[in-house]
């Protein structure tokens, strides 16, 4: 495994808060998968952010986001080219900074808590299947999982 992931884990393992987590590890995930918009997000925080406007609704919905709906039933990472052709992914999200999608689950005690996000432009390249990056993006969410349950700003 390359030294930046590794270096990642120890920067992870470090980490004192979930707010330090966001706000200083997630910024070098970001960069290490050449993501433009990254997000670790936990479910329980999304429930109140849903409900102030339709646009988050949409994404977050099980029945109109295949690529969450499938995070949520089988709990293994997953990019949209995987799951949907370009053109029907256009339709579930317009949005020209999220042509790429990449998402990893959180895991507490066999539960989906959340979830680590990852997109790109539609001038970047796709994370696809033969791309390292989505078992690169498991293996720092196995450990991001092991943190968060540590009762650490959750």
């Amino acid at each position: 495994m390359k030294s930046a992931v590794k270096a990642l884990f120890s920067a992870i393992a470090q980490t004192q808060s979930e707010l330090e987590l966001q706000q200083t590890i997630m910024g070098k995930i970001g960069e290490y998968f050449a993501a433009k918009r990254y997000r670790l997000f936990l479910l329980e925080h999304l429930h109140p952010l849903a409900s102030k406007s339709k646009l988050f609704q949409l994404a977050f919905s099980l029945d109109h986001n295949s690529v969450l709906s499938y995070l949520v039933e089988h709990h293994v990472p997953v990019h949209e080219e995987l799951l949907l052709t370009a053109e029907k992914w256009r339709t579930i999200c317009p949005r020209l900074d999220h042509v790429h999608v990449m998402v990893d689950p959180i895991v507490d005690n066999g539960k989906l808590i959340g979830g680590l996000a990852l997109t790109r432009d539609r001038n970047d390249i796709a994370f696809n299947n033969q791309n390292i990056f989505i078992l690169e993006l498991s293996a720092l969410c196995l450990h991001i999982s092991t943190f968060i349950p540590r009762g650490n700003d959750c």
